[in-house]
């Protein structure tokens, strides 16, 4: 039987992340360029012809967190804005719609036996990231900045916040994210789908061993934080269980994260002289 637990959910929204940080990193592809129509341009190349600091590989560090931020404009821009506001730009729509369905295919190639589970995945994927985005960008930044202890500036920065979402996507603050979620959890299912129907005929997979669980909620639910534990879990699980669905992803997750942690600790290390 496939699984399609809570894991397999917020595996799936990690994985879209990771996929999208490691498309964004490519030089040249550049998601704030194409979303804000040319407003910025050629941010990537300045960003890395920046000098280093002694020991300090600034412009690679700032590369790194100017990826992260195009991750995080990703996350907040629904694909029906790109189609209304840029029907022409056809490379934009597909920065938008490569994450989702990358993930769709990974997942749907590890969870799912038939589609029934690929599509409990899918719906289970939209409702918890949108919850998380619900209590993270709504419920709890009305709670925090409007208590007493904040007086005038709670209210005066929670506007901001609702102004700048409105500007950009004419939407308040975590509706656009949440809409997001739910175009390209769309997009998500359909890939899903398919590769379930591509094993629909395959023999059931074992059971998954409880290090694989461990590796897939260190990687998924607790992120970098625990990337370098999870990925070895993954791997001696994998190694002894081959079809252990959780520690593969685990594996999977953990080696893209561990790779970022590797970019940010060669931040501090200097280049070889020419």
């Amino acid at each position: 039987m496939g699984y399609h637990g809570p894991l397999a959910y917020f595996s799936s929204y990690t994985l879209v992340g990771l996929i999208a940080f490691f498309f964004f990193l490519i030089p040249g592809v550049e998601f704030l360029e194409e979303i804000l129509a040319g407003l910025i341009t050629d941010l990537d190349s300045f960003i890395l012809s920046i000098p280093d600091v002694g020991f300090f590989n600034i412009g690679n560090l700032l590369y790194l967190a100017e990826t992260g931020a195009e991750v995080a404009v990703f996350n907040a821009y629904p694909l029906h804005w790109t189609l209304s506001y840029r029907p022409e730009d056809a490379w934009a729509i597909a920065l938008q719609i490569i994450p989702w369905l990358g993930s769709g295919a990974i997942v749907g190639a590890i969870f799912p036996e038939n589609p029934k589970d690929a599509l409990i995945i899918g719906v289970g994927m939209i409702l918890a990231a949108s919850l998380n985005t619900l209590l993270a960008q709504i419920i709890l930044p009305l709670i925090l900045l409007n208590l007493p202890m904040f007086g005038m500036v709670g209210p005066l920065i929670t506007g901001i916040m609702n102004g700048m979402a409105t500007g950009f996507t004419d939407l308040p603050m975590g509706v656009s994210s949440i809409l997001a979620i739910v175009e390209g959890g769309g997009l998500f299912i359909a890939m899903a789908l398919f590769m379930s129907t591509l094993k629909s005929n395959e023999a059931p997979y074992p059971e998954s061993e409880g290090g694989g669980k461990a590796s897939l909620i260190m990687t998924s639910i607790f992120g970098s934080i625990l990337c370098i534990p999870g990925f070895i879990i993954g791997v001696v699980n994998t190694s002894k269980n081959p079809g252990d669905r959780k520690a593969i992803m685990g594996t999977i997750l953990g080696a893209m994260q561990l790779a970022i942690f590797v970019m940010v600790l060669f931040v501090f290390i200097p280049a070889p002289s020419p």
